[in-house]
C-alpha cells in the first residue's frame, strides 16, 4: 500500500509574508508619527479635547505595557477600549481611528477595522500615508470576500494620485487585484471541483496549496501556511515535500 509522508519544512518568499511586512511597516510608521505628535498634543493632533488626548495615548502604550490574560499576547483589547472611549469625547478624532482600525486588524476583526478606516478617510483623505491605508482596506476585504470593494482600493494605490508608492506596496496591490479579479470570475463561473483528503502526509488543519508532482508522480511539494509565534493574524508561509513510499 502507498503512504504519502512529509519531511521538513522549506522557507518561501509569499505575497501573505510581503503584505505583513507592510503592515508592520505601517504601524511602526503610524506609532512614529503618533509619539512625536505626543510632544504637542493639542496642535499635534486632530482634536483639542484633552480628555480624548490622553485616553489615545494611554491606548497607544497599552499593548506595549500590559498582556492580554486571554491570549497571553500584547493587550490590544485594553487598548481598544480606551480608544473607544477617545471616540466618545470626540467622534472625529482621526488618529484614534487610525490606530483602533490597526488594533482590531492585529486581533482579526476585519470589519471593524475596515470602518474604522474608511471613517479616518472620510475625516482627512489625505490620511493614507502614500497608500498603506488604501493597502489595509483593500486587503482586509479581500480576506472577507469583498472582492469588488477590494479591487477599487488596489487601484487607488496602481492608479498612484495618492503621492509616492513604494515599489514593494505598488506589486503587493497588484499581486492582489489579480487575485481578486481571478476571484471574482471564478464565483461567476464555478467548476465542479470535489477536493479530497489524502492523508495526514499532505493534509492537515492547516491550509495546504499549490502542489507540484514530480515527473515520476512520486514526490509532491506544497505550500503550507502555519501560525506564527507571536499571535499575528497572518501565518507564515513554508514549502513542503511529501514522498510516496510502498509500505
Amino acid at each position: 500500500m502507498a503512504y504519502l509522508t512529509s519531511n521538513a519544512q522549506i522557507h518561501a518568499n509569499s505575497v501573505i509574508m510581503k503584505t505583513q511586512t507592510i503592515s508592520l511597516l505601517y504601524l511602526v510608521f503610524f506609532i512614529f508619527l503618533s509619539s512625536c505628535a505626543s510632544a504637542q498634543p493639542r496642535e499635534g493632533f486632530g482634536t483639542k479635547n484633552k480628555k480624548a488626548i490622553k485616553l489615545y495615548l494611554e491606548a497607544r502604550d497599552t499593548p506595549g505595557k500590559t498582556i492580554d490574560r486571554s491570549t497571553g499576547g500584547p493587550n490590544y483589547a485594553g487598548g481598544i477600549e480606551l480608544l473607544k472611549q477617545a471616540l466618545s469625547k470626540d467622534e472625529n478624532f482621526l488618529e484614534a481611528h487610525q490606530l483602533i482600525g490597526e488594533f482590531y486588524r492585529i486581533t482579526r476583526q476585519n470589519q471593524k477595522a475596515v470602518k474604522h478606516f474608511k471613517r479616518s478617510l472620510e475625516i482627512e483623505p489625505r490620511a493614507n500615508l502614500n497608500g498603506l491605508l488604501y493597502f489595509d482596506i483593500g486587503e482586509l476585504q479581500f480576506q472577507q470576500g469583498e472582492y469588488k470593494d477590494a479591487i477599487n482600493y488596489f487601484e487607488k494605490i496602481l492608479s498612484n494620485r495618492y503621492g509616492a508608492i513604494s515599489p514593494e506596496l505598488y506589486n503587493a496591490a497588484e499581486s492582489l487585484k489579480a487575485s481578486a479579479e481571478f476571484a471574482i470570475n471564478a464565483k461567476e463561473n464555478p467548476k465542479n471541483i470535489d477536493p479530497k483528503n489524502i492523508g495526514p502526509g499532505i493534509n492537515t488543519e492547516y491550509p495546504e496549496y499549490f502542489p507540484t508532482l514530480t515527473v515520476d508522480g512520486r514526490t509532491m511539494l506544497f505550500t503550507r501556511e502555519i501560525p506564527n509565534n507571536d499571535n499575528s493574524p497572518r501565518g507564515q508561509e513554508d514549502f513542503f515535500v511529501s514522498n510516496l513510499t510502498d509500505k
